[in-house]
């Protein structure tokens, strides 16, 4: 029998890809995507919609880990458009560490 031979396996890492994904839909971050806290104020009316939260909510997420965002899960409405934009332009896994 041969010894295995290591695989190697090709993958998007997350915070790259929501950089990414930000900018090109004109969203100065998907941390806070109504843009509720500024550097100086916080604005009163505004939703917090934090898309990394949505992520913790439909998977697994542990330092080290592949995500999925996929529009098959259960994602608030808001972030449709978003999710949508992932698949697109990256598919749908996604790897995580910090």
């Amino acid at each position: 029998m041969k010894k295995p031979k290591k695989i190697k396996k090709e993958h998007y890492l997350y915070y790259d890809c929501e950089k990414y994904i930000a900018n090109i839909m004109e969203i100065k971050s998907l941390r806070d995507v109504e843009g509720k806290y500024s550097e100086k104020e916080v604005t009163e009316g505004k939703e917090y919609r934090n898309f990394w939260h949505c992520i913790c909510n439909v998977n697994d997420v542990h330092n080290g880990c592949y995500i999925q965002i996929m529009s098959e899960s259960d994602w608030p409405e808001w972030a449709i458009p978003i999710v949508k934009r992932f698949e697109e332009e990256f598919g749908d896994q996604y790897w995580v560490d910090w």
